[in-house]
């Protein structure tokens, strides 16, 4: 009978101290699952207008199926034969209509791309820099004959609007400003969009989405470092937009920052920036949830054998 009595003291024992140590693992697993292994933003917009900084050739290459390039003259011309093109004063720019124009971007090179109404061009300019000239390669007249030639700073390159819903994605990599703050004349704001921010969390493999909302007309968007307003390299392309009425164009963002943030810029408002809280982790990854409720399970199951034991 003592040895029976003996036996359960020390199986109750057992079962106190495993009582605590695993409530003590489920918390270890909860608070490292609160902190990110990693982050990236995707940003789905249709925008008038983006400014983009290529920092890879490799993953910046542009193809045309029809486009017309307007080369920026060393000076103007006094009189010239309209060009056809509203965007290109042929007396500033010569003017060529190209057929599979190819353009791999040279890192460095800093473009504006527009587009302002259903039936408007999509005007990609590229803008003052210290990237050496990208070179440009396509088919021109009748019958076609191979072309390559520089773009010079201040050249367009112009896809009229009957001709872009015809044309593929043209993927970058690089500092990205989607949108720009509305003002008198301009048409490059941003239309409308959304992110969501996903994040790979402790012993999981696969990222789940943990925050996301929409963006109000005129927002502009960027992915910058978390301290600071350092802009980070983004990969993504620019697409025909989803919205029927088709007013600008879209882009499609990803973004792998882990100790990034998103900057919103809004007219009448403080920059904004957004990032995801522990609070969100916690509400949409269904683990910690379930170790949540475990870990409640097991203290209460603490509680009782600590009552027990005061009992007896």
């Amino acid at each position: 009978m003592r040895a029976y009595a003996s036996g359960f003291r020390e199986a109750a024992r057992r079962i106190r101290l495993l009582a605590w140590i695993v409530p003590l693992v489920v918390g270890v697993f909860l608070v490292a699952s609160l902190v990110p292994q990693s982050r990236s933003f995707v940003i789905t917009v249709e925008t008038g207008g983006l400014s983009l900084v290529v920092t890879k050739s490799a993953l910046s290459n542009w193809l045309f199926p029809q486009a017309h390039v307007c080369l920026r003259r060393e000076a103007n011309l006094e009189s010239a034969p309209a060009s056809g093109i509203a965007e290109c004063d042929s007396r500033a720019y010569e003017v060529r209509k190209a057929s599979d124009l190819n353009v791999a971007w040279t890192p460095g090179t800093e473009l504006r791309i527009t587009r302002g109404g259903e039936t408007a061009s999509l005007r990609i300019e590229i803008r003052p820099g210290e990237a050496p000239p990208t070179t440009a390669s396509f088919l021109q007249g009748e019958p076609a004959t191979p072309v390559e030639i520089p773009l010079p700073v201040g050249s367009f390159i112009v896809v009229k609007g009957g001709d872009w819903p015809d044309n593929g994605p043209l993927g970058f990599y690089g500092f990205a400003v989607l949108g720009s703050k509305p003002s008198p004349g301009s048409r490059s704001h941003l239309i409308s969009g959304r992110y969501e921010i996903r994040e790979t969390l402790f012993l999981r493999s696969n990222p789940i989405a943990v925050a996301g909302s929409s963006f109000f007309a005129g927002d502009q968007v960027s992915v910058v470092s978390a301290q600071g307003s350092k802009p980070l390299p983004v990969e993504g392309f620019i697409d025909v937009a989803e919205n029927q009425r088709n007013r600008g164009f879209g882009v499609i963002v990803h973004a792998v920052a882990t100790k990034g943030r998103m900057m919103v810029e809004r007219s009448g408002a403080e920059t904004a920036y957004i990032t995801s809280r522990w609070f969100e982790r916690a509400a949409n990854d269904p683990i910690i949830i379930g170790a949540a409720v475990l870990l409640g399970l097991l203290m209460s199951v603490v509680e009782l054998f600590t009552r027990l034991r005061s009992i007896g």
